[in-house]
């Protein structure tokens, strides 16, 4: 999960959500990475979630934003690309970005578009 989305700048501060394990794991291979973060994401995030208030914000605030969002780009999409039956699009599940899958596309995913 991150906290990404909360519309501030430089406040990409990740949370780990897995057994014990795997999140000390994670604990640590970020410590090592990152010693000192360089912005207030963390300090930010520990308030929001010591205080319960991350859930409502996630809930009330955050969620509803970007499923309206991905309404309508999927909405836009499906409008600009009436009359086309060969593509399909992953379910948006608060992306900044649609998966689009084009059926019988003559190139392979591995292949690069020359630009």
């Amino acid at each position: 999960m991150s906290l990404s989305k909360l519309g501030l700048p430089g406040a990409r501060t990740g949370i780990i959500i897995a057994n014990e394990e795997v999140a000390a794991a994670i604990s640590g291979f970020n410590a090592v990475i990152s010693l000192a973060p360089g912005n207030f994401g963390a300090v930010l995030a520990l308030d929001l979630v010591k205080s319960g208030e991350i859930l409502h914000m996630s809930q009330a605030v955050i969620k509803p934003y970007y499923q309206q969002k991905a309404e309508q780009a999927v909405n836009q999409l499906r409008r600009e690309m009436a009359g086309f039956d060969n593509f399909y699009i992953h379910k948006p599940e608060g992306a900044f970005f649609l998966w689009l899958w084009f059926k019988g596309l003559p190139i392979t995913s591995q292949q690069q578009f020359p630009f």
